[in-house]
This record gives C-alpha cells, sequence and structure tokens, in this order.
C-alpha cells in the first residue's frame, strides 16, 4: 500500500486539481486524497458514508456541512491492480436554485389554483398546468405533465407558437400575445388568446402561458362580417363586398393587363313569381338559384346579388368569349333546374369584357347588355 501511496504522490498533477478527489480500493477503502478533500472533506462521517455510495455509478449527490457534492467514478489500474478515482464536484449554487426555484414554484401553484384564468408553465414540456386550464380543454394534469405543449396544437397552430417563441426570445420582450385555436377532449375547437411570458430564472428559460377563451368573441366578429360581406338571404356576396373585390381586380388587371369580364343577369317576370306564389316563394327561389349559380361557377370567380332579383359574377383573367360560354351554361341548367312550387325559371344575361375604361362604365356596359337580352324576349344572352 505505501507504494501504492508513493506513486500517487509523486503525480501531482492530481493535487492540483481544483475540485476533491479519492482513490479507494475494492473493499471501498479510501487509499488516497489529494489536497482539495482534505481541505474541503475532514467530516469523518462523510468518508464513513462513502463505504454506503454506490461510487461505481455516476451522479450520486451527497452533502458535507450544507455543501453538496455530485460524484463521479472512474477505474484506475496501479501496478496492476484495480482502484476507484472518485471526483468530488461542488453543485451546491445548482442545489440552492433548485431549492429556490422549487418554493418559488410552490408558491406559484398555490397562488393560481384558485384563479379563473387557465394557466400553463412549460419549457420543453409542460410542467404544470391550473385546475382551470385542465377545465377548459377537458384534460387532467397528470395527462398533461411532460408532455409538449405543441401536442396540443395541428400543424398550423404549431408553426404560429413556434414563431411567437422565436420573437419573444429573439426581441426580448416581457410578453407576447395572439389568438389561436386549439382542441379540447371531446374534439371541439374553441379559440383562445394566448398571453406568454418568459422567465429567465435557469439555464433554460421558462414559458408561463396564461389563456382565454375568446370563441364567443370570434364568433360574434364572424358573424359581423358576414353581416357585412354576405347579403342575408342567399349567403351569396353583396353588394358592397363585391365592389370592394371588383376594385382590386381592376386594379390588378389594370398593372397585369389580363382579362377581365363581368355577368349581369336577373329573373325574368320575377314580379309574376311574387304575385302568384307569394313573397316566400319568391325569396325560395332566389336562394335556389343562388345556391345553383355557386356551385356551377370557378372557384376564382366572385358571385354577388346586386339587388332585388339581380345578379353579377365577376370573372378574373376571362375574355367575353369564354365569360359568354360559362353565361350560356348557366342559363340553361337554370332553365332544366325544377324549382320549388314554381318549377319552371329562366334568366336573362349581359355579357361585357373590360376595355380601356374606368370601372363604373364597365358595369355600365355589362348591365346594358342584360337590358338588351331583355328585350330580345328574355331567356337568352348578348355581349356588348
Amino acid at each position: 500500500m505505501v507504494n501504492i501511496l508513493k506513486e500517487i504522490d509523486t503525480n501531482d498533477s492530481l493535487n492540483r486539481l481544483s475540485y476533491p478527489l479519492c482513490i479507494t480500493d475494492n473493499q471501498r477503502n479510501i487509499v488516497w486524497v489529494n489536497e482539495k478533500f482534505e481541505q474541503n472533506i475532514s467530516n469523518k462521517e462523510l468518508k464513513a458514508n462513502l463505504n454506503k455510495v454506490k461510487i461505481d455509478v455516476s451522479g450520486t449527490i451527497i452533502s458535507n456541512n450544507n455543501i453538496f457534492y455530485e460524484l463521479q467514478s472512474s477505474n484506475i489500474n496501479i501496478n496492476k491492480e484495480e482502484y476507484k478515482l472518485i471526483s468530488f464536484f461542488d453543485i451546491s449554487k445548482r442545489k440552492n436554485l433548485e431549492n429556490k426555484l422549487l418554493t418559488r414554484q410552490k408558491m406559484f401553484e398555490s397562488l393560481t389554483e384558485e384563479l379563473p384564468e387557465p394557466i400553463l408553465v412549460c419549457n420543453e414540456r409542460i410542467i404544470y398546468t391550473n385546475p382551470a386550464f385542465e377545465k377548459l380543454i377537458g384534460l387532467s394534469s397528470r395527462y398533461l405533465q411532460g408532455k409538449s405543449v405543441f401536442d396540443l396544437l395541428d400543424k398550423s397552430n404549431r408553426e404560429i407558437l413556434q414563431d411567437s417563441l422565436n420573437s419573444l426570445i429573439a426581441s426580448h420582450k416581457k410578453h407576447i400575445e395572439f389568438d389561436v385555436q386549439i382542441p379540447k377532449k371531446n374534439g371541439q375547437l374553441i379559440w383562445v388568446n394566448v398571453s406568454i411570458k418568459a422567465v429567465y430564472d435557469s439555464e433554460e428559460p421558462r414559458f408561463i402561458y396564461l389563456l382565454k377563451d375568446v370563441t364567443k368573441r370570434k364568433e360574434e366578429k364572424e358573424k359581423l362580417r358576414r353581416l357585412a360581406n354576405l347579403d342575408q338571404l342567399t349567403n351569396i356576396y353583396n353588394r358592397r363586398k363585391f365592389q370592394e373585390l371588383f376594385e382590386l381586380e381592376y386594379k390588378r388587371n389594370k398593372r397585369y393587363k389580363r382579362s377581365l369580364s363581368c355577368i349581369f343577369f336577373d329573373i325574368d317576370h320575377f314580379k309574376s313569381i311574387n304575385d302568384n306564389f307569394g313573397h316566400d316563394i319568391g325569396d325560395s327561389v332566389l336562394k335556389e338559384l343562388s345556391s345553383l349559380v355557386l356551385n356551377s361557377i370557378r372557384e376564382t370567380d366572385f358571385f354577388a346579388r346586386w339587388g332585388g332579383e339581380e345578379f353579377v359574377i365577376l370573372l378574373p383573367e376571362t375574355s367575353k368569349d369564354v365569360a359568354f360560354h360559362i353565361a350560356e351554361n348557366l342559363r340553361k341548367k337554370i332553365k332544366k333546374e325544377v324549382f320549388t312550387k314554381v318549377k319552371d325559371v329562366t334568366v336573362s344575361l349581359g355579357v361585357a369584357e373590360l376595355k380601356t375604361e374606368d370601372m363604373k362604365t364597365f358595369l355600365k356596359r355589362a348591365d346594358q347588355a342584360l337590358y338588351k337580352a331583355k328585350n330580345n324576349g328574355r331567356d337568352c344572352t348578348v355581349v356588348l
């Protein structure tokens, strides 16, 4: 043993290390210690406890006079004998921080348990959810903990969340806020307003999510949008929305020099329908016809109720010849359709393609084509 100790002592590099270390034999007896070990780990009880520690497993944590050490062990060979080299790394600061964070987390959880606002805390994984959050989406804390917050979202909303987190970290903002859809346990999608705050009190940031159910607000907003953009009877675009879309397409046409055509049409003898069958049946005809046309035109076309029994279709990137063909197909389709009670309905249509003219003149020309079709006996299409 003396020879072993002498050989080790001649290796001054071990003594110069800034952390304590020791060497034990196969019976876990300490056969050598460096100077840092002598200076910092003089507690006899600690030395005795080394025999109880599974020193062949790195990561063991022991304490001595309120100092925490994490042990790392490795095998060494001295004079053909196997020994264990045990290093002691001071992790007291980390342990103190962990204890402080644990205390703060317990305080945070006790404060948020009774709050009505849904709250979620996570780093890479969900750490904590309060009862209000669990009630909101119908999932328990046990189920949620350890999962990624991205698991709660579909692909498109994951991208929204990731972009928001990246922006929050990069800009060092106090918080970031956005609206997103999340599914409840039963599959129902709800809209929530999410406010995220980043907390930098550990090696990696933690994020506190404060949620608010805004589904009703979103539904009301959508309802207002529909009221503003759609005709309430036929559920197609109203005149105001059509003019807004027409202005955009008109500007695009002028910029890129592409074709733009328009179809005006109305129901032949619609007043007679109202007089003979009543306004309820008249309204039914308007709705049936609107649905038929909406399902017959292209996805790129814009269909609106201009007023009364008169309708308009805007056809981007479409010549007058193609527009005429589309109009004739619609006329024939409507004529073949059997409408409720009224049965037979026909329409007159006017077609125009935009020239070097303003918007008002263009629409007036399409309207004139419609009236010419009516004067020609109705149930026909005229191009001007």
